[in-house]
């Protein structure tokens, strides 16, 4: 399981919930991107699986239906 999820009121705030699996999984990617210095875009139902959100919450987190990551280099002098 893999899941990124977010907050309505601080969206610059994201938890990343996984088992072991999805950490392997997350870091599989990462060393591909790192690799290939490339993107990913991860997509709900294919590697991100939807978390189970309690009613309660609801109004206040979701599941994220997409996540993109990026290779950058970093700028020269920095």
């Amino acid at each position: 399981m893999l899941s990124f999820i977010a907050f309505a009121k601080a969206p610059e705030q994201i938890e990343i919930v996984a088992d072991a699996a999805g950490i392997d999984e997350l870091i599989s990617y990462l060393e591909g991107i790192k690799r290939d210095k490339d993107h990913m875009h991860l997509l709900i139902g294919n590697e991100l699986d939807t978390y189970p959100i309690p009613v309660e919450r609801q109004a206040q987190v979701y599941s994220l239906k997409s996540v993109r990551l990026q290779y950058e280099e970093p700028e020269q002098g920095t």
